[in-house]
């Protein structure tokens, strides 16, 4: 790879396997790690909520409890006698409605305002009517209003059962309040069913009178149209017509099929003939041709030269005599006068029949013409016979609907006559009626213990979710998936939760090779060298986001994980802020980087070799140390030494988030990482960083996430155990 071309980059980073991570900076909230994390704080709640649930439950009976009565309506079906219903078919959207509109009635100001202006109601209701006795008199108006929220009406489904009920703060007023709104309501039925019955008679009466003359209009007309029209012929001529339109529709079939046929065939001539050219004539068209009387005579005239010709030969006559010579060439030149006069023949046959074919066409559409004059004169003929064959049949029918619809009418009529002096008119009776309640309808405590409970732990969940939204720490890996556009390149657990408890994070790697963190470093390593390997990239510059993200400790133990797979690896400190990388190796601060792009010392003398170690570039003499040197050429030509001598080179560098120096050595380094803290950096400065790398020149190969806790995930724990124990028990036991 030339280090001086300029790389083409990805307008964004791949996604991760499993699918496409949702765009932007959304929020990541697994709901199985919320449970495990906030479990005990949810059972509290729920704990809590029950005991709240039974201490409401307590109060409310006492100082506010809700007392139901309730009485069942049963609705009949119409003007029947009770003991018939079962017998009788019910109109299903019929009762639908007329149950509808009586619950309606029940609970209507009218049948309300009889209940409070009734003289029984101040003894049915002592308790609950008397806020709205007044000194003058009784308040109607708020007793009308409050009465409204207290009496109930609904069907029961798939029922013709109405239940009718009133709900108040007393045992003995709930009922009476209900008796009153049943008798005002059975009372008003009553009325009204008698009323009802007789201008439904009346209604009878008239529609029977309406039909009977309209069923005279129709015979009238009848009669009429069947003098008039001689319907008794009528079905022949339609016979005689229907089948003429066959024969003729059978024919135009016959015509279109010809027309198509030769229309085709003619395409094909002119299409030939248009090309003036290379006619293919057909073998019929050249066996017309040579039954020509020209073509037979040149023919014959051929086998008569031929015949002389062999008589010649049987006689002696050599090839090369001069007869034998000229009768040759007298044949072949009659030959010639019979290809000539084949192809103008041909070319005249060829036209000929295209002139045919244009005539017959011709032909054929005066025919088409012609029979489909015919066929629409029929259809018409056959649309007006059925015009008035159907107009007689619908008079007909209409006869028959207008008798059957009198004879309902008249026998509606009687079953009316008969209802009204049935009991059943009202169509509605009581079923069960009110009994003082017993016990409280409201609360119940197998209500108010699981409500206590829901609202409570609904209100903690709502608590914690609004809680974890607001919380815009990088938690874990996961949220990078849910920021989208960046490649994950992976994770590495705090120091605290490897059982190994490593002292020093920066050499883990290189002083406890099987622990947990050595082991995420060396899938670190895979995803890193692959990708490198892949676009052909040498200089890897490791980014953090913050003071202390810890991108110097990624540079060493990745350095390390490097070299331990067979890698030749120099990692460099290009940190001249706050150098800390030579700490890790044990090295001394200088000679370095600084004292190189100085001119003080060569890069030889400069490097340290580590043996099995990366090899190390420290940041150098803090005298000589100008953040302005990495951004000038001698960085650059630096780089490019050290890539053809090392298959990786490392760079630590200063935090994105504190100083530049950073951007300035992206756009000099072959690819990037950014390194994030858990709990330390926030997603939405995480998402700056990288949109500002991602317009660098080096490839942003992705970002990690580094000193992840178990706290913030649900199995991070679980599976460092498992990780620790199958490191631990090489024979496999623990597994």
């Amino acid at each position: 790879m030339n280090p001086n071309q300029t790389q083409a980059k990805p307008t964004s980073s791949p996604p991760r396997p499993g699918g496409a991570a949702p765009a932007g900076n959304a929020l990541s909230i697994d709901p199985v790690k919320l449970l495990l994390k906030y479990k005990w704080l949810l059972a509290g709640a729920a704990v809590v909520g029950a005991v709240l649930g039974t201490v409401a439950h307590l109060v409310l009976i006492r100082v506010y409890p809700i007392y139901q009565a309730e009485a069942i309506i049963e609705c009949l079906s119409p003007e029947v006698d009770p003991a018939r219903v079962a017998l009788e078919r019910i109109d299903q959207n019929e009762m639908q409605l007329f149950m509808s509109t009586q619950v309606n009635r029940m609970k209507s100001d009218f049948v309300l305002n009889r209940v409070i202006r009734d003289p029984r109601f101040a003894n049915e209701a002592p308790q609950w009517s008397r806020p709205y006795q007044l000194s003058g008199g009784f308040d109607l108006v708020n007793a009308l209003r409050d009465i409204r929220k207290v009496v109930r009406a609904s069907i029961v489904p798939n029922t013709t059962l109405i239940r009718l009920s009133v709900s108040t703060n007393h045992r003995v007023d709930t009922a009476g309040i209900l008796r009153l709104v049943r008798e005002n309501y059975m009372e008003q039925r009553m009325a009204e069913s008698t009323r009802d019955i007789n201008q439904r008679r009346d209604v009878a009466r008239r529609s029977i009178q309406n039909s009977e003359r309209q069923l005279a209009e129709l015979n009238t007309r009848r009669t009429r149209l069947v003098r008039d029209q001689e319907m008794d012929s009528l079905d022949g001529v339609r016979s005689q017509v229907s089948e003429t339109m066959r024969v003729v529709s059978y024919q135009l079939i016959q015509l279109d099929q010809a027309i198509k046929a030769t229309q085709i065939a003619l395409d094909q001539d002119e299409a030939q003939l248009l090309r003036g050219v290379g006619i293919q004539y057909d073998n019929n068209l050249r066996m017309q041709v040579e039954n020509l009387p020209q073509m037979q005579q040149l023919q014959q005239l051929v086998n008569s030269y031929e015949s002389e010709l062999s008589a010649m030969r049987q006689m002696g006559i050599q090839p090369g005599h001069r007869s034998f010579r000229l009768l040759v060439s007298a044949i072949e030149g009659v030959k010639e006068q019979i290809d000539q006069t084949r192809e103008r023949l041909l070319r005249e046959q060829f036209e000929s029949r295209i002139d045919q074919y244009r005539l017959l066409i011709s032909q054929y559409r005066g025919q088409q013409a012609q029979l489909l004059a015919e066929q629409e004169q029929k259809r018409a003929q056959l649309t007006e016979l059925t015009r008035i064959v159907g107009e007689v049949s619908d008079i007909d029918r209409s006869i028959d609907t207008t008798i059957r619809q009198i004879a309902d009418q008249q026998m509606k009529l009687a079953e009316l006559d008969a209802a009204a002096s049935l009991t059943s008119v009202v169509r509605v009776r009581v079923l069960q009626p009110e009994t003082v309640p017993d016990i409280a309808s409201f609360p119940k405590l197998y209500i108010m213990i699981p409500l206590g409970v829901i609202l409570l732990t609904g209100l903690v969940t709502g608590t914690i979710l609004v809680l974890e939204i607001l919380d815009q720490r990088l938690k874990g890996p996961s949220d990078l998936v849910a920021m989208g556009r960046i490649n994950v390149l992976g994770f590495v657990p705090d120091a605290a939760e490897d059982p190994s408890q490593p002292e020093h994070p920066e050499s883990v790697f290189r002083d406890v090779p099987g622990s947990v963190m050595a082991e995420h470093y060396r899938q670190l390593r895979t995803r890193v060298t692959k990708a490198m390997q892949r676009s052909g990239h040498k200089t890897l510059l490791v980014i953090g986001a913050t003071p202390g993200s810890g991108a110097t400790s990624v540079v060493s133990n990745l350095g390390s994980a490097m070299v331990s797979a067979g890698h030749k690896v120099l990692v460099i400190d290009a940190n001249f802020r706050r150098a800390r990388l030579h700490l890790a190796f044990d090295a001394p601060e200088s000679p370095g980087l600084a004292d190189v792009l100085g001119g003080g010392v060569s890069l030889d003398s400069a490097i340290l070799s580590k043996g099995l170690g990366p090899d190390l570039l420290a940041a150098g003499s803090a005298k000589n140390r100008m953040v302005e040197q990495l951004g000038t050429e001698g960085i650059q030509d630096l780089l490019n030494t050290v890539r053809e001598r090392y298959d990786f080179v490392l760079i630590d560098v200063a935090p994105a988030l504190v100083a530049g120096d950073a951007q300035s050595l992206a756009n000099r380094c072959d690819a990037s990482i950014l390194v994030a803290r858990a709990l330390h950096e926030k997603r939405g400065m995480v998402a700056r960083m990288r949109n500002e790398l991602s317009e660098s020149k080096a490839e942003l190969l992705g970002a990690m996430v580094n000193a992840v806790r178990s706290s913030a995930g649900g199995y991070l724990r679980k599976n460092i155990r498992t990780s620790a124990g199958y490191a631990s028990d090489p024979s496999g036991q623990a597994a």
